[in-house]
């Protein structure tokens, strides 16, 4: 059997016969063959990856943020990285370069207190959420969204 009809056949391709999917994907379990996710990703242009960065040391915005988070990302098998700024601004733009370098999908900051804070900037080549106004609710905080793209911001909620 062929490199690319194995590789079609662990991609659900079609034009493989069900016979030859099964006995790959047998073979593949007894190899305990795990996806390359770095090859994929240059193929699809996604990490499925978001990071998190924080600032807030008790963990009272950032553990319910980040478990919120992994249950809506999780759905579409996206991780989230944490990183933890312990409210220093040099230790934000470390993980923040870090982050671009992994070339996460989306950035999400959680600071200590809901306050606003100064934009990222728009050389940002992904999503990112920050607070730019005190939540309205105990469960509605808009947010800034700025991305590569987008000169200015628009807001969620």
């Amino acid at each position: 059997m062929s490199l690319s009809t194995a590789s079609k056949a662990l991609n659900g391709r079609t034009d493989v016969s069900e016979v030859t999917r099964s006995r790959v994907l047998d073979a593949a379990k007894d190899l305990n063959f795990v996806p390359n996710t770095l090859a994929k990703s240059l193929l699809t242009g996604r990490t499925g990856t978001v990071g998190l960065i924080t600032h807030d040391f008790e963990g009272r915005f950032s553990i319910p943020l980040l478990m919120g988070a992994e249950d809506a990302f999780g759905l579409n098998k996206v991780s989230v990285l944490l990183c933890d700024a312990r409210g220093d601004a040099i230790r934000e733009r470390y993980h923040l370069g870090v982050l671009m370098q992994r070339r996460v999908d989306g950035l999400i900051i959680v600071g200590a207190r809901p306050d606003t804070r100064q934009s990222l900037g728009s050389d940002i080549p992904f999503p990112s959420s920050t607070p730019t106004h005190p939540p309205t609710t105990r469960t509605t905080a808009r947010s800034s969204l700025t991305t590569s793209a987008q000169a200015g911001s628009a807001s969620t909620t």
